[in-house]
């Protein structure tokens, strides 16, 4: 064989210096970690694919390996520290700092649809490659804080200061108007009977019947975050009383 010199198409690959390992990948794409300039993954001919470093997620700039997995995961060896990147996701990073909204407070993924609640509403937009921030559109009648997204069975719930909506498309049916929502949780396994953490305390709710929901007495502060164990148990975290339980599991 013949060693020759690899003319990188793109200047900044061609000025690159310490670098720590060479990667291909199984698509003839390469893979070049660095000392100080982070991650580079480039085509055959050393244009450049994507940059990651320090300034977009590695807590590090300094690379010393790379390994892409079985399930095309990439994996990376840092000088402080393990990164693990999911190539073959449809959306790797998302910026919105040119947005024309606040902070983004939840993310939900949704028949093909990336849904991102804010403090001025809740957007979507088709789940492709190539996803800015440009390409979110307002859902009618969602304006103002979106506190959680959460996907059960097959439907998407959004808790709201408003109260709690079903999403439907780019539709936002109102379930509980009465008081704001934090956050919502499937109730004995049912994906019809929720369990509802809001500004009030603790609800249940058919959600077939949205209007018969019921609260649970002794339960009455503001409960901003609930969880749930494999047995059914659901614990919310309630501001001024601390931790209480409600069993949820079979029999109750």
């Amino acid at each position: 064989g013949v060693l020759q010199q690899w003319k990188a198409g793109d200047q900044q690959i061609r000025d690159l210096a310490f670098i720590n390992n060479l990667q291909r990948f199984p698509d003839g794409s390469l893979g070049i970690s660095t000392n100080f300039a982070g991650f580079f993954q480039t085509d055959p001919q050393g244009n450049i694919i994507r940059q990651l470093d320090k300034n977009n997620g590695l807590s590090s700039s300094g690379v010393i390996v790379s390994y892409s997995d079985q399930q095309g995961n990439l994996w990376l060896g840092l000088e402080n520290g393990l990164a693990l990147l999911h190539l073959q996701d449809p959306i790797q990073e998302i910026d919105l700092t040119k947005a024309d909204f606040g902070p983004a407070y939840d993310l939900a993924v949704h028949e093909g649809y990336i849904y991102v609640g804010t403090n001025k509403g809740l957007f979507r937009s088709p789940l492709q490659t190539g996803f800015s921030a440009q390409s979110l559109d307002l859902i009618p009648g969602t304006e103002g804080q979106v506190w959680g997204l959460d996907v059960i069975g097959e439907r998407l719930l959004m808790s709201h200061n408003d109260g709690l909506f079903l999403i439907s498309g780019a539709e936002a049916t109102p379930l509980i108007t009465e008081f704001g929502t934090w956050q919502v949780l499937p109730f004995n396994g049912s994906s019809d009977s929720l369990i509802v953490g809001s500004y009030q305390g603790i609800h249940l709710l058919d959600i077939r019947f949205p209007e018969a929901f019921q609260s649970i007495k002794g339960l009455q502060e503001s409960s901003r975050f609930l969880s749930q164990a494999a047995d059914g148990e659901v614990t919310p975290m309630a501001i001024d009383i601390g931790r209480a339980r409600i069993w949820s599991g079979p029999g109750s």
